[in-house]
């Protein structure tokens, strides 16, 4: 099993941040947006600059035609349809409030997901409990 996002040795426990659960729907991060899930192995859709006034890099977003995808069945564990229910949602908090979008609490986003990913994934539930989710609504 993974360890949480934020412990290191000697940490306390600490939450999920928004950006793990949502991350960002243009460029595909996030648990919320990781096509991995559905069986898209999805490669380049960033490159790296480095600033020459910091010396430090900084990412780029590819356009979507330059992404290389691969599919890989093996590894999907979320059906088309529950896909599909996640993306209108993010549709749907988006166009609702375009303002306050980000500040919903990373549990808030993931619940309605997560609870119908408990009953067909083990590891990825197992996960999701820690986090404090619960299988009560599918």
């Amino acid at each position: 099993m993974s360890p949480h996002p934020r412990l290191s040795k000697g940490a306390r426990a600490a939450s999920w941040s928004f950006s793990t659960i949502s991350g960002n729907w243009k460029r595909g991060t996030g648990v919320l947006n990781n096509e991995l899930y559905i069986g898209k192995l999805v490669w380049n859709r960033q490159r790296f600059i480095k600033n020459p006034e910091t010396g430090r890099r900084q990412a780029r977003p590819n356009p979507p035609d330059a992404w290389i995808t691969e599919e890989v069945p093996d590894l999907r564990i979320i059906d088309d349809a529950l896909w599909q229910r996640v993306k209108e949602r993010q549709g749907a908090v988006r166009q609702d409030n375009p303002d306050r979008a980000h500040r919903q609490s990373a549990r808030a986003q993931v619940r309605g997901w997560a609870t119908c990913a408990l009953s067909a994934v083990g590891p990825l539930a197992l996960r999701l409990l820690r986090i404090g989710l619960h299988h009560d609504q599918c």
